[in-house]
């Protein structure tokens, strides 16, 4: 079997964890999960995460917080999007050339207003001030059979293209469970909607991975045109494909890497102009638990992988679905949110920087 990333030490010296906190501590909701994050040009950050009783619950909301560039900690998370009696979750941030900021969602699927992985259906909403306010009285619902970013961040590419890293769950008699990933390309302004084929994986370590599958694809453009998706599987892996055609067509099936997964999402990012950080990973280097939450980098186009520091290492808490972006005020920089279990969900914060 490959060696896991831990068992790589890297050349890179680890980045400095200049801050680490939770976006909140006291909450009107008992439940939260998903964050996504966006840096605007003046150093400010914008998160959003889902909220509500219980996660797919039909009261469960869009909900935000923004953090100032001097600040100390973030604003108390107001509600960004509520379909009342609609479930929406999976929030994913993009934000345009323009600076406008599209805020992806997925939403319903069941009669009750619950979300259902096999019926939910995908939808937007956007900011035209950095996040401060949204115009959710002006849905945007997506075609039929599209669905946006799942969780993880849309990236726009060299050729102006961008892709949308997204997937299907689907249930048969209430027990197995068919899992898909592939990508989808819109234009900078979300008006135009292509998909790629369907990424399978059925194989890795020893076990048949049909029950599975991959879901949640984190994308980057490694050079023009080759994209590298990278999915969470339930087979205790990470899985990886390729596309050379700037994401219309993926590898199919993907491939097992050497890094572990226990079922959780995970997120990665290209630190542009950085080539001795490439990609950026965030994810749980364990094939079974959600802690540690880790950081690994890679040279070369993912084929392999170094593992750099634990953000989080409490065995006796969990900490998944990170989401991970390169500051655009410095770009050795890289900003991190994740969800933080303790005694209940909150979330929580990290930046990271990289010595020059």
């Amino acid at each position: 079997a490959p060696p896991s990333p831990s068992s790589l030490p890297s050349s890179l010296p680890p980045p400095k964890v200049l801050v680490q906190q939770l976006l909140f501590t006291n909450a009107s909701f008992p439940y939260c999960h998903v964050c996504s994050i966006v840096e605007n040009d003046d150093g400010s950050l914008v998160a959003v995460f889902q909220a509500g009783p219980y996660e797919d619950s039909p009261q469960s909301s869009i909900w935000t917080t923004r953090k100032l560039p001097n600040a100390q900690d973030w604003s108390p998370p107001v509600i960004a999007l509520s379909l009342k009696g609609v479930c929406s979750m999976n929030p994913s941030l993009y934000q345009n050339e323009a600076g406008v900021t599209f805020l992806t969602f997925h939403y319903g699927g069941n009669p009750d207003g619950s979300c259902n992985t096999d019926r939910w259906k995908g939808a937007y909403i956007k900011s035209l001030d950095g996040g401060l306010t949204w115009q959710n009285t002006s849905i945007t619902y997506l075609p039929t059979g599209y669905l946006g970013g799942i969780k993880n961040k849309c990236i726009k590419l060299s050729n102006d293209a961008v892709l949308c890293p997204s997937s299907t769950e689907s249930t048969v008699d209430t027990l197995i469970e068919f899992w898909q990933a592939h990508v989808e390309t819109t234009n900078d302004n979300f008006t135009t909607w292509n998909t790629s084929n369907e990424i399978q994986f059925n194989y890795a370590n020893d076990r048949f991975c049909v029950y599975y599958g991959t879901i949640q694809p984190t994308l980057t453009e490694i050079e023009p045109g080759h994209v590298l998706s990278l999915q969470r599987t339930g087979c205790g892996v990470i899985a990886q494909s390729h596309s050379y055609d700037y994401g219309r067509t993926f590898e199919s099936p993907a491939r097992p890497t050497s890094l572990p997964n226990p079922n959780a999402g995970i997120d990665s990012v290209l630190m542009r102009g950085q080539k001795d950080i490439g990609v950026l990973l965030a994810y749980n280097n364990s094939p079974t638990v959600r802690t540690p939450l880790s950081i690994a980098h890679s040279v070369d186009g993912g084929k392999t992988w170094e593992h750099l520091l634990d953000l989080e290492t409490n065995t006796t808490m969990r900490f998944m679905y990170p989401a991970v972006i390169q500051s655009k005020r410095d770009p050795r920089a890289a900003h991190v949110c994740y969800t933080h279990v303790a005694n209940r969900n909150t979330m929580a914060y990290a930046k990271l920087e990289f010595q020059n």
